[in-house]
């Protein structure tokens, strides 16, 4: 706990000191978020990592233990030996390059899921135990998300108490949870931080705020997931074109920062592209056999987007999986599940696409409605994707996350908006297209759960329509989503 204090606060004085300072009350109140949703770990000898799944593997398999369900398998039996190997290595004094442990020999920093350079990982991994150590780069995962969410959202600008919420919405969505132990998420964590960088690059063309876009575009490369890093560093490059160049040194200190974070990271990056064109991924996404233009996927695809656990959840027991099926995409609830940001968050974007008008709702909406043709396989959108020659590559149902940055992005604005705080009826129109969408889904699955969903949205409907402060809404979100991904 005393190093998660220590290396949070030096990242909130370095900002304080280079950039607009923000409120100390802000601060403390993600600082007793993290404390208080990680209190099982950082108060006591219990780790992140889910040493219970091993009753599920050999040899401790053979041994009368009950099962434990979870979502997050490969992490006690790969991610956690791979980074105790490469911690090892370099102990002794070599680079992490080589696993002797692993059957008879495998790569181990050229596969990058240990992240071993990330500095979340550097973090711990030679102080603390291996266990902690994830435990101590869970909890700077989530601080990082909730402070620079804050920063990017208040750089548009919008009021605080709106980039509260937006923060919360966004750290907590089922993405950032499920994947919270992966290189996945550690990659896509860091796009905030190269948001933020972005922006401080046009607000302010400096030295610390090439410094900050470098850092955040080079740490989702560390992150250890490079078709994860890819789309981070697209959807930063796209907000760097949306944003235009507003001055003479924006002109080539934002173009000058991609170029030092891809040299600076490029001893991993440079394996990875170079083994491309001889890797299994690549033979099945780009053949018309195994990975058709249409996968003929199911209306539940989309339908999870605002019903997370609609097809149960690991931990229950009671995923079922969609009904239609394909080789070439994957299935499983974190695959499926990770594209949810709470309905109240999903009702405010509404309300902005009908009646907030402001240049950044353009961006936001254009990411949200991209990220929709990509998730549902539109005709014609999915063709395209594949002829761009590293997104053809990537597994476009995890560009979940940038639907929700899309989702938060606009409801932030639609909280910001003044009218929003005296227009009930315009308030209403909005929640009452997230509750028909939401009776189309019990129609559809006549699930239990889905019933708890329509009493929820029928009154979050009612009683946000007469909210008096968007403090009411962050709460309302924050407790919904910590309800739909609790363990």
């Amino acid at each position: 706990m005393v190093l998660f204090l220590l290396l949070a606060s030096a990242i909130v004085l370095a900002w304080n000191r280079w950039f607009e300072r923000v409120p100390t009350s802000v601060t403390l109140l993600f600082f007793s978020i993290v404390l208080v949703y990680q209190a099982s770990t950082l108060f006591t000898d219990r780790v992140d990592v889910p040493g219970g799944l091993a009753a599920a593997v050999y040899p401790w398999k053979a041994a009368d233990h009950p099962q434990v369900r979870a979502n997050t398998g490969i992490v006690p039996t790969q991610l956690v030996p791979w980074t105790r190997v490469a911690r090892d290595s370099i102990v002794a004094g070599e680079w992490p390059l080589w696993n002797r442990d692993s059957a008879a020999g495998s790569p181990l920093l050229a596969n990058q899921q240990t992240a071993i350079f990330h500095p979340f990982t550097l973090a711990g991994v030679f102080a603390l135990s291996i266990g902690k150590a994830f435990t101590l780069s869970a909890c700077l995962r989530l601080f990082t998300l909730l402070f620079f969410t804050f920063t990017f959202l208040r750089g548009l600008p919008v009021t605080i108490e709106a980039a509260i919420f937006g923060a919360v919405a966004y750290t907590f969505c089922t993405f950032h949870i499920v994947w919270l132990l992966f290189p996945l998420g550690l990659a896509t964590m860091m796009l905030p931080v190269a948001l933020t960088g972005a922006q401080q690059v046009f607000a302010h063309p400096r030295v610390a705020s090439f410094l900050l876009l470098t850092i955040g575009l080079a740490a989702s490369v560390l992150g250890g997931h490079p078709e994860s890093a890819f789309w981070v560093w697209v959807v930063t490059a796209a907000y760097v074109a949306f944003n235009g160049m507003r001055s003479a040194k924006a002109i080539w200190l934002a173009p000058s920062a991609f170029i030092a974070a891809a040299a600076l990271t490029a001893f991993v990056w440079m394996p990875t592209v170079a083994l491309l064109p001889h890797i299994s991924r690549t033979t099945l996404m780009r053949s018309e056999v195994t990975n058709p233009p249409n996968h003929n996927l199911g209306p539940e695809w989309t339908e999870i987007l605002i019903a997370p656990n609609l097809l149960g959840t690991p931990q229950t027991a009671t995923w079922r999986g969609p009904s239609t099926h394909h080789g070439a995409i994957l299935e499983d609830y974190g695959e499926m599940a990770s594209g949810y940001a709470g309905l109240i968050t999903i009702a405010l974007a509404v309300y902005a696409v009908l009646f907030v008008r402001r240049k950044e709702a353009w961006f936001f909406g254009t990411l949200a409605v991209l990220t929709f043709l990509t998730i549902a396989e539109v005709p014609g959108w999915r063709e395209f994707l594949r002829l761009i020659p590293i997104a053809g590559l990537t597994l476009h149902q995890r560009l979940r996350v940038v639907w929700i940055l899309g989702i938060v992005g606009l409801a932030t604005l639609a909280l910001d908006a003044a009218p929003l705080r005296r227009n009930v009826t315009r308030v209403l129109v909005g929640l009452s297209c997230v509750v028909v969408v939401v009776i189309y889904v019990i129609a559809k699955r006549a699930a239990p759960a889905a019933c708890v969903l329509l009493l929820f949205a029928m009154a979050a409907a009612f009683g946000f329509a007469a909210m008096p402060r968007p403090a009411l809404a962050t709460a309302v979100a924050l407790i919904e989503l910590l309800a739909v991904t609790w363990r």
